[in-house]
């Protein structure tokens, strides 16, 4: 059984991710509340960047391992 997503007997590494993914929600609510009190029209704008930068490193990513088979 799983609780708060880690299961019993789960390494310091994954719960070390687990605090690392929550420290990033907390962080990114925040600056999302920040910037939204700034600059309303960012609010829009700054989601589709992040997604886009997601979506780039991932396919960069995904090209590098391609090329690296033979």
């Amino acid at each position: 059984i799983a609780v708060h997503g880690v299961v019993p007997g789960a390494g310091a590494q994954s719960k070390r991710l687990l605090a690392a993914v929550w420290a990033v929600y907390v962080v990114g609510a925040i600056a999302a509340t920040a910037l939204l009190a700034a600059v309303p029209a960012a609010a829009l704008i700054a989601p589709v960047l992040a997604v886009v930068a997601v979506a780039v490193t991932a396919g960069r990513h995904d090209w590098a391992a391609d090329a690296a088979r033979p």
